[in-house]
């Protein structure tokens, strides 16, 4: 059973950061820009992921290990494409992210691991040129993500192990800059949630809600 009910603690932010940079932007934007966004890109790019917020929670043996923050490293690879309409770049993107995402975590005689080593989205965009040569962008879509969950433990005797693939949303904001020959160098902040998944091995039963904020430092090429 899967549900959307667990808080989105980058939900708050990601807005916050995507809201306060278009705003900013917008008295920039009077000055024309130098780049023509609209068009093919292809781009790779290096994240750092972390402080991902998953409460493992064991009943009805009523055990909580603690809180599995996952983090990691992420080699990405993307796809998009823009159009420009009246002053605002309007985009669809998708990404391939591997890497490997993860944590573990011991307490009250039970452990959990979580790992992520494969996920992707596919993700509106909007952005906002600004000075000649930037653009200042939100961007928000579904993600899914292969899911590597177990929980052990001897006392109390639980084995869950999952292999599974799961569904979410993406939610990022970041700053391109063009330079030279269709190549542009960006900078993103995302934040993907996988929602809460119930999982069980016919005793003990836990609730996977994996999610992770992530840095990206990548490149484009415009075709």
């Amino acid at each position: 059973m899967k549900n959307f009910t667990k808080p989105a603690s980058g939900l708050v932010l990601v807005m916050a950061a995507a809201g306060l940079s278009l705003v900013a932007a917008q008295p920039l934007a009077a000055q024309e820009s130098e780049v023509e966004w609209s068009g093919i890109y292809a781009g790779i790019a290096l994240g750092a992921a972390f402080n991902g917020d998953d409460d493992v929670r064991v009943d009805p043996a009523a055990v909580t290990p603690g809180t599995l923050e996952m983090n990691g490293s992420q080699a990405v690879v993307s796809l998009g494409y823009n159009w420009g309409e009246e002053g605002i770049v309007w985009g669809v993107e998708g990404d391939i992210q591997l890497g490997s995402v993860e944590d573990s975590v011991t307490g009250g005689g039970v452990s959990a691991t979580s790992k992520i080593d494969k996920a992707a989205s596919i993700r509106l965009r909007a952005g906002l040129p600004v000075l000649s040569s930037g653009l200042v962008y939100a961007t928000a879509g579904v993600a899914v993500a292969k899911l590597d969950y177990t929980v052990t433990g001897a006392a109390p005797a639980v084995a869950i192990n999952s292999d599974s693939t799961e569904w979410g949303y993406a939610l990022g904001a970041g700053y391109e800059h063009a330079m030279s020959n269709g190549w542009s160098l960006k900078g993103e902040y995302m934040y993907e949630n996988f929602g809460s998944t119930t999982l069980s091995d016919g005793a003990q039963s836990t609730k996977a809600t994996p999610d992770f904020h992530t840095l990206r430092l990548g490149l484009n090429r415009q075709f």
